[in-house]
């Protein structure tokens, strides 16, 4: 009986423990000029995932972003697991006046808007701590670097 006690102690340790569940995907949308067709063609969405992180991730996350220019608009949408600089914040979404809370994302968006002499309009953040809470509606580096290849992406195109 103390054998199975233990086993079933055991067992509640472990599962206590397992590694956080998060869904992973990029949501990239174009709209207002017919160059968008190769945009959104270009980069294409993926599926949501189901992914388990790494045993040190704090977080699950949604970023988001959108920049609008001469009647064009790029939204994207970026979902995965959050291992870095998050451990001390708290649940919930950060607009752009509350990114200083998450010094890395702030510094990596500022630094795209000042080499591309843009502005993003909607810039945040969302974060959740329970199995699949990001939802099917990563990391800042890498949205980052996809709002940046949209936008230079498209000035190519407009200038064509």
């Amino acid at each position: 009986m103390n054998r199975l006690l233990g086993v079933a102690c055991l067992w509640a340790l472990l599962a206590g423990t397992a590694a956080l569940d998060c869904y992973t995907f990029v949501e990239i949308s174009c709209s207002g000029d017919p160059s968008c067709t190769q945009v959104n063609l270009l980069f294409a969405s993926s599926d949501p995932i189901e992914v388990e992180c790494p045993a040190d991730t704090a977080m699950c996350g949604l970023e988001h972003a959108s920049y609008s220019a001469d009647g064009i608009t790029v939204r994207t949408r970026v979902g995965g697991c959050v291992v870095d600089g998050v451990s001390d914040l708290s649940t919930g979404c950060y607009g752009r006046s509350e990114l200083e809370k998450i010094p890395e994302y702030k510094k990596n968006m500022e630094g795209i808007e000042k080499t591309l002499g843009v502005e993003f309009g909607d810039v945040g953040v969302c974060l959740c701590n329970t199995d699949l809470c990001n939802g099917v509606v990563v990391s800042s580096v890498s949205i980052a670097a996809l709002i940046a290849s949209l936008v230079v992406t498209l000035g190519g195109l407009l200038s064509n």
